[in-house]
């Protein structure tokens, strides 16, 4: 049996899903309620893009045993993929009640919200996970780009600037802040701050487009043509 279970994950790690289904639906005919099994089925029947028959397998998981955040996680992956977007909602939130430290969960909870505009939610639950001390940078570089969107440029800088406090290095923080200030018409610290993460990076495509914005609105169109070209040679397909 466990030499089984050990070639099915093996397959499955080496992405051949289909074979790795197959041995896992055998072993589940002989032990049906293995939850490790079951696991691995709905992880290979995930990867193959078959979700409506991976939400039955991870409610018969949920019936073993309802206090596995991963489960309503995945659960929650699968329906979104559907593009059942409530029945998402609903397992990521069962998954942070399980789970109140699910740093992924709310990210993908947040993301989902701001998809589908519902900003304010958005919003509390990037907060809920402040509250809950998950991943405080990569939480306030998204509550940055809420705050952009609703054109609240103080919180946009507050919450980027509350990154970079956590890492100073962080440059999708850095173009976060350098574009709120780019909106509120301060291209001068824009450009300052986006020259700033260039530095840092110079790898980075959006950096480049985003000094090509401030340049172009502080009039200095070289500098700004120079940008766009950086960002396009960096990412050809950037339109």
């Amino acid at each position: 049996m466990n030499n089984s279970i050990d070639n099915g994950v093996k397959l499955f790690d080496l992405k051949k899903y289909h074979e790795s289904l197959e041995i896992f639906q055998n072993l589940l005919k002989n032990d049906p309620k293995n939850i490790k099994v079951l696991m691995y089925t709905s992880f290979s029947l995930m990867f193959l893009k078959k979700f409506e028959d991976a939400i039955k397998i991870l409610h018969q998981i949920l019936k073993l045993n309802g206090n596995i955040a991963d489960v309503n996680f995945n659960i929650a992956l699968c329906y979104q993929n559907l593009n059942d977007y409530e029945k998402a909602v609903e397992n990521y939130e069962s998954a942070i009640k399980k789970n109140p430290n699910y740093h992924q969960a709310y990210m993908n909870l947040g993301v989902l919200f701001k998809n589908l505009e519902r900003f304010e939610d958005s919003i509390k639950i990037y907060k809920k996970a402040l509250n809950n001390k998950v991943n405080y940078e990569e939480i306030y570089i998204n509550l940055s780009e809420i705050y952009k969107i609703l054109k609240n440029y103080s919180l946009a800088k507050q919450s980027a600037e509350s990154a970079l406090k956590i890492n100073n290095q962080n440059v999708l923080a850095l173009n976060n802040l350098g574009i709120a200030y780019i909106d509120e018409g301060d291209q001068n610290e824009a450009i300052k701050i986006l020259e700033n993460s260039k530095k840092i990076n110079p790898n980075y495509f959006m950096t480049h487009s985003n000094l090509g914005i401030a340049y172009r609105y502080a009039g200095e169109y070289a500098k700004a043509e120079e940008a766009y070209k950086n960002s396009i040679r960096l990412n050809p397909n950037y339109y």
